[in-house]
């Protein structure tokens, strides 16, 4: 298969996975041709870049990825399958700060305990440890 056709196939399996994902999503024909660079055509406000490969050049892709996302405004995001992957998996590539606010607002959804900054690594496992325990043990009451 050529590199064009991979391309493309890759594109409308990612569009497919995030559908499967309750995301409305497709392959957008034209990416690459206006301001919406974006491989994906979806109602989220991300830029995806999706690549289908043997080995890749992350920075080089990284950087396409953050440049077309920053001319549409979006929140980018690059999307690999490795050759050998199982199908419907993907390796996500994102800016830190947007993978910390996805954090906090996943956290926000579930009942967190605020540990200071100043306590040891070791006593934040066994705090976190500690509250799993109490759940799992409250479930069964």
């Amino acid at each position: 298969m050529n590199a064009k056709k991979k391309g493309n196939a890759g594109e409308h399996k990612f569009a497919n996975f995030l559908q499967s994902h309750g995301i409305k999503a497709y392959k957008n024909s034209s990416s690459g041709g206006n301001i919406w660079k974006s491989d994906i055509h979806n109602n989220i406000n991300a830029n995806f870049e999706v690549k289908t490969c043997k080995k890749i050049n992350l920075k080089e892709c990284w950087k396409q990825t953050d440049r077309d996302s920053s001319l549409s405004k979006t929140t980018p995001y690059l999307a690999i399958h490795f050759d050998g992957m199982p199908d419907g998996e993907w390796l996500m590539v994102m800016h830190s700060e947007d993978w910390v606010d996805m954090l906090k607002k996943s956290l926000e959804e579930k009942e967190v305990i605020e540990i200071p900054q100043e306590d040891s690594r070791d006593k934040k496992w066994a705090i976190e440890n500690l509250r799993l325990a109490v759940q799992k043990a409250l479930k069964h009451l």
